[in-house]
């Protein structure tokens, strides 16, 4: 994928989110006080939940492998990023990278969680749906949108934006889209949810590297233009404040 297309492509997804999301129940989004009533599925976005949910009813392997990957993103977001300053650091070159990449998925999961779904303030499927199965007994909060697809796919982007091989970009992909497809399967999420983390996680890890790349910029003139070495990594360590 060339670069220069990937912003068109979230602008895309992006208006697709907000031609799908006003098709689901306006009472998902709603301030609830107490239980909410239970209704079976009634529209596209509820009827494709139900269906994922119920896909491996009757087996524990389907189910156990939804939540293994599932539950993988969080150690993920944290090794990878290190993983990348730590490589930059021993090998002598910048590890700007894994910064920007931890500072990005912080303000992807800060957006999430603080601004985005206290504003939708939707509920969680296992919540409304009628014989909806909850499998992650971790998942608490609101529903939408989804933070676990938002990192996934914010990491997917940021690697592949970075490391532009088909090595790095298909298996990056791969795992998003398989930790997005059990997020529904695992009852905790609606479709929509995903969509929208997507979108979200994508677009803030696409600034960071706007962001990465300009400060890459400033600080090889700043080597050509002085005569004293100067440490590109030293100076990436702001960049979490920063951004």
């Amino acid at each position: 994928m060339e670069r220069s297309r990937l912003p068109n492509i979230i602008i895309v997804f992006l208006l697709l989110s907000i031609g799908i999301v006003p098709t689901n129940s306006r009472g998902q989004f709603l301030d609830h006080s107490g239980d909410s009533a239970f209704h079976s599925p009634r529209n596209a976005d509820e009827h494709l939940l139900y269906d994922l949910n119920h896909l491996g009813e009757g087996g524990h392997c389907f189910d156990g492998s939804m939540l293994f990957v599932s539950q993988s993103v969080m150690p993920l977001a944290i090794a990878m990023p290190v993983g990348l300053v730590i490589s930059g650091l021993s090998s002598g070159d910048n590890s700007i990278s894994g910064y920007t990449i931890a500072a990005s998925t912080v303000v992807t999961i800060g957006l999430q969680e603080f601004i985005l779904k206290p504003i939708a303030h939707r509920l969680r499927p296992f919540h409304t749906i009628a014989g909806v199965r909850r499998l992650d007994s971790a998942a608490s909060g609101y529903s939408f949108p989804s933070s676990h697809s938002a990192i996934s796919w914010g990491l997917a982007v940021g690697l592949s934006l970075r490391f532009p091989k088909w090595y790095v970009i298909a298996p990056s992909a791969l795992y998003a889209l398989v930790v997005s497809f059990s997020r529904p399967c695992l009852g905790v999420h609606y479709p929509t949810d995903v969509l929208a983390g997507a979108i979200v996680g994508s677009a803030v890890q696409y600034l960071g590297y706007v962001v990465q790349q300009k400060i890459t910029k400033k600080t090889e003139h700043f080597v050509t233009t002085t005569a004293k070495p100067f440490q590109p990594a030293s100076f990436s360590i702001v960049l979490p404040i920063g951004q």
